[in-house]
């Protein structure tokens, strides 16, 4: 049970004060794996499975006058599996941690007015069936490296081929960087990173007709006292 938020219903513009409560049942199961490998090395695996029926479902759709608004779905199934990988461990005086994920969701209208439309098959606008995420980072001596790789599969614009120009947005890659060193000087703990964002420079769109930056540099310094 889900209510809506003050967002869904009082932002403006494009609030909707005449929406339900979402409503519904879900079922997961999941298992998990550990070991710890030789020279430390700790491994862990997790796999798990979900199903849930959602009447009512709250979702954020475009408007012929170019703002997103919050409409009821009667009724929503959605269903996947997730699995991941964590490895970590210590070669000399170097730890790493490498991680990887992936997800595979299926979200459909289910409604009578969907099977009745014929769109009941097709996946929600912008929710991906396949995503994945890893990371790389190693550590030495107060020193910090991190390679990230998020991949975001092709997504729906539109529940059929006219509307919107655009029927689905492609699947797009985004790897980023950074380093980083801590340190500590009396009772006080510094920490300074630098990060490179998308560095390939894919040009992408996370929205329609919405551009995301190319590549980008972030600098951090943080003071913990």
């Amino acid at each position: 049970y889900n209510i809506p938020s003050l967002n869904d219903l009082y932002w403006y513009p494009g609030g909707n004060v005449n929406l339900l409560p979402e409503k519904g049942s879900e079922m997961e199961l999941g298992m998990s794996y550990k070991k710890n490998l030789l020279n430390n090395v700790l491994v862990s695996f997790n796999l798990s499975a979900y199903a849930s029926l959602i009447d009512d479902w709250i979702v954020w759709l475009p408007g012929d006058y170019r703002y997103w608004s919050p409409q009821n779905v009667d009724e929503v199934m959605a269903r996947g599996i997730e699995v991941s990988a964590h490895a970590s461990g210590k070669i000399g005086n170097v730890n790493y941690t490498a991680f990887a994920e992936y997800a595979y969701t299926r979200t459909t209208n289910n409604s009578a007015k969907a099977k009745a439309d014929g769109i009941s098959d097709i996946q929600l606008i912008y929710v991906p069936i396949n995503t994945a995420n890893g990371y790389l980072n190693i550590g030495w001596n107060g020193f910090s490296a991190n390679w990230n790789i998020i991949y975001t599969g092709s997504r729906n614009t539109s529940l059929n081929n006219e509307d919107d120009y655009s029927f689905t947005l492609p699947y797009h890659t985004i790897n980023n960087f950074s380093i980083g060193k801590s340190f500590k000087v009396n009772k006080n703990n510094f920490s300074l990173k630098a990060k490179v964002n998308n560095i390939f420079n894919v040009d992408y769109q996370a929205v329609l007709w919405r551009a995301m930056p190319g590549i980008n540099f972030e600098l951090s310094f943080k003071l913990t006292i």
